[in-house]
């Protein structure tokens, strides 16, 4: 192995990580666009996925935006049949979102694509060259992590 320095090793990683970013960016546009949506709302149907519910002032929260924004936001995907909208069991004031099956089958599709992408790019590998790039990627994603966990904002 070649005796690489730190700038050699943070220049290559910066420019791997740029590449990532700029393409996940992208297929995430081009998605977006497709679906007719803006990555917010995009975003916000990940966010119901994951969470399952959440109402308007919780989404001006996540976003930063203004609650009558937020609501404008939901009541789009609400008419586009991706959100359902319901009455909260403890306050019939608040009003939880959640995704409708059409929501769900748009953002499985998301990730279904992602996965295939990397399918795709992984079967470009040599099954010899797994181990190590396996190896590298968990050190990776492991120090990423343990800075996450310390970041407030970027």
């Amino acid at each position: 192995m070649t005796n690489i320095n730190n700038n050699e090793f943070v220049s290559k990683f910066s420019e791997f990580m740029e590449l990532t970013v700029h393409l996940n960016m992208r297929r995430t546009h081009l998605f977006a666009k497709g679906a007719g949506l803006s990555i917010p709302q995009l975003h916000c149907l990940f966010r119901m996925k994951k969470k399952e519910a959440c109402h308007v002032k919780e989404v001006g929260s996540i976003f930063e935006i203004s609650t009558p924004a937020a609501s404008q936001m939901l009541d789009k995907l609400v008419q586009m049949n991706l959100v359902k909208r319901e009455e909260s069991s403890k306050d019939r004031r608040i009003k939880n979102h959640s995704l409708t099956d059409n929501g769900t089958n748009l953002v499985n599709s998301f990730f279904s694509n992602v996965k295939m992408y990397n399918n795709k790019l992984a079967n470009e590998f040599e099954e010899i060259e797994y181990a190590e790039v396996l190896y590298i990627l968990e050190k990776i994603t492991t120090k990423m992590k343990e800075r996450e966990n310390n970041v407030k904002t970027i």
